[in-house]
């Protein structure tokens, strides 16, 4: 994606902000990453709020402290410093993506529902589907 757009930053929040799960459940059928091409880091913000982030090295480690902290977001810079976030108060829904927007100075294009931005997403579908189409790359 940095070939593409330069520096991004990646996040994943788990079930956090997402899923409903009633007690006894264990999945939420809800996985999937977040790359954002954007200049910036996220961690002033989550700490703003209350929120401490963690300094993990790689996916092992993503893996074993999720099961410590259970509620969780994972939060990459655009150093590839890797982070997870325990989540131990309420966060509003689309968190991950108010946090972005308020970085770029915009908090307004947080909601999904009044900023979709089809056009934009079309575009860069299609942009990144062709980078992987003429690089030969297997997603």
């Amino acid at each position: 994606m940095e070939e593409l757009y330069g520096e991004c930053i990646s996040c994943e929040h788990g079930r956090v902000g997402f899923c409903n799960v009633q007690p006894g459940e264990q999945l939420c059928y809800h996985a999937h990453s977040h790359i954002v091409p954007v200049k910036g880091d996220l961690i002033p913000l989550f700490e703003k709020e209350g929120l401490y982030p963690y300094k993990i090295q790689g996916d092992n480690t993503l893996f074993s402290e999720y099961a410590k902290y259970g509620h969780y977001l994972f939060y990459e810079n655009n150093k590839g410093e890797q982070f997870i976030i325990q989540i131990n108060q309420p966060i509003r829904r689309q968190y991950l993506r108010y946090l972005t927007a308020t970085l770029l100075g915009k908090p307004e294009l947080a909601s999904w529902s009044e900023y979709p931005e089809y056009e934009k997403l079309s575009l860069a579908v299609t942009k990144v589907n062709e980078y992987v189409e003429s690089n030969k790359l297997k997603i």
